[in-house]
């Protein structure tokens, strides 16, 4: 059998920050065949396009143009893709070191049209495990497997079709669940081989996401039988998009919780949590989420000092904010004019401090306004 070659298709725009990671996690694969990548840019104004120039004599094929959408440019790096199995990887994502290794293995074992594997969820700097995969039973109303774990012989694309463009988020959605019912099929590679963050179109535009997947689901409803009928189909999107909408407050209430800290502590300093108490773990989350570092745990406790919390060092409040660069977010509530005076008596400290109970004050106080706004806007 002939060796198997890749194309990776990779579209962008204005990713200045992610590129970089995306690009060499296929440039480093320890996968000794034929890889062709392919960067489709959509007219980048930021240094993206500087930054794919670094490594233009390693690629097959860079465009930067505008286009109409994510899956007019995924569909235009497909007409050009010379490979074997076609991977889709999208800017932000990044591929596990021997990724394509265990595809090729796994290709080269049969004659399957598809295949797939697992893919870990990032949030910032944080793994958040990895997206459950499903039996390809259930596709008629759900995503089996997440896209980026997956990988497409040309021929498929030749067979089944390109992307269709009028959708926006679930076209990856249509394509898998039509290939699906006309017959592709499929072999599942069980090891993690994508890294996705969750920042990407359909984990933060989740009421359009549910909508479109409910389009393709009943867009072929005639093609499957739904276990209890259509009116189970609909009952299952009533809810699927009740928690999208829910979900996406929560996510929204935590950018704005987000912005007003780094209002606080504009120069994304080190951070000294005062407060090694329970719950405190949550705060540490909302710091990494809001692109902070947490050093240590400083307490008034006596007792506390020289342990550890969650990781970090619990020291006493002159040890630990003995580097007076560092930011300090005050976790304690009740105590917040002694903290406040015991800080600004050490005269080593002249960083920046926030306290929990300030932060809630903000958090009601932009509510308050919001809610203004929109009563007024539509009076």
């Amino acid at each position: 059998m002939s060796e198997i070659s890749f194309s990776i298709i990779t579209v962008c725009l204005n990713a200045e920050k992610q590129i970089r990671k995306t690009i060499e996690s296929v440039l480093s694969q320890t996968y000794n065949g034929t890889i062709e990548y392919i960067i489709i840019d959509g007219e980048s104004t930021d240094g993206t396009t500087e930054i794919v120039k670094e490594y233009i004599d390693r690629l097959g094929v860079f465009i930067s143009e505008k286009d109409t959408g994510i899956y007019n440019a995924i569909n235009k790096g497909i007409r050009l893709a010379h490979g074997d199995i076609i991977g889709i990887l999208n800017s932000g994502d990044w591929y596990e070191e021997n990724t394509l290794q265990l595809v090729a293995d796994a290709a080269a074992k049969g004659t399957e049209d598809i295949l797939y594997g697992t893919t870990r969820k990032w949030d910032g700097a944080t793994e958040k495990g990895c997206f459950d995969i499903y039996p390809l039973e259930k596709f008629w109303y759900l995503m089996a497997f997440p896209h980026p774990s997956t990988f497409v012989r040309r021929s498929c694309y030749d067979k089944y079709g390109l992307f269709d463009e009028s959708y926006r988020i679930a076209a990856d959605y249509k394509w898998l669940l039509g290939s699906y019912l006309e017959g592709a099929t499929f072999r599942q590679i069980e090891a993690v081989l994508t890294n996705f963050m969750l920042d990407g179109v359909s984990e933060t535009r989740l009421v359009e996401t549910v909508t479109e997947a409910r389009r393709v689901s009943f867009g072929y409803a005639e093609k499957f039988e739904v276990p209890d009928g259509i009116d189970a189909l609909e009952r299952y999107y009533e809810k699927a998009l009740r928690n999208a909408k829910a979900r996406e407050m929560r996510r929204y209430h935590e950018d704005i919780t987000c912005d007003i800290i780094n209002e606080a502590f504009p120069n994304k300093v080190d951070i000294v949590v005062w407060g090694a108490c329970d719950g405190v773990g949550d705060v540490i989350d909302l710091l990494a989420r809001a692109g902070h570092h947490v050093v240590g745990l400083v307490d008034n406790n006596p007792s506390k000092a020289g342990t550890e919390m969650l990781g970090l060092p619990v020291s006493s409040p002159e040890a630990g904010l003995r580097d007076g660069n560092n930011g300090v977010f005050i976790f304690v509530t009740g105590h917040d004019l002694e903290i406040e005076r015991q800080i600004s008596e050490m005269d080593v400290f002249n960083g920046d401090y926030m306290t929990l109970d300030q932060l809630k004050a903000e958090l009601v106080n932009f509510y308050d306004m919001e809610n203004t706004c929109v009563d007024g806007g539509q009076s």
